[in-house]
């Protein structure tokens, strides 16, 4: 966790996880959701992506290895789904970067739901 992009990166997926326990809960609620079900979180960030598979932290990632382990009990719990997204072929850039030329044109038919 000693890249900082990787700690923002974890800070975020928590931050996140903790709105999408009130959204599946309201979903259940409505019969829009199989308790049980997974919710699949996209990440490029591999970083995290070990770190919550590894289960070990070193001393200097203390602060870090309580967010995750609150990602690990999302996962053991079937709250979530880590999964593994090609940095250039993910969607979220498109909110948090600046983006030209194909991959804004990209990026924004995904988001969109248009052809490209």
């Amino acid at each position: 966790m000693a890249d900082r992009s990787g700690g923002n990166e974890l800070t975020v997926a928590t931050l996140l996880l903790k709105e999408l326990i009130g959204d599946r809960n309201l979903a259940m609620e409505l019969g829009l959701l199989a308790p049980g079900q997974a919710t699949n979180l996209f990440m490029d960030a591999s970083v995290v992506l070990s770190g919550v598979a590894m289960g070990l932290v070193s001393r200097e990632s203390r602060y870090p290895a309580t967010r995750l382990e609150v990602l690990r009990q999302a996962v053991a719990g079937s709250v979530l789904t880590l999964r593994k997204i090609d940095t250039h072929d993910n969607p979220a850039d498109i909110f948090t970067k600046p983006l030209v030329g194909a991959a804004l044109r990209r990026l924004r038919a995904f988001v969109l739901g248009l052809q490209e």
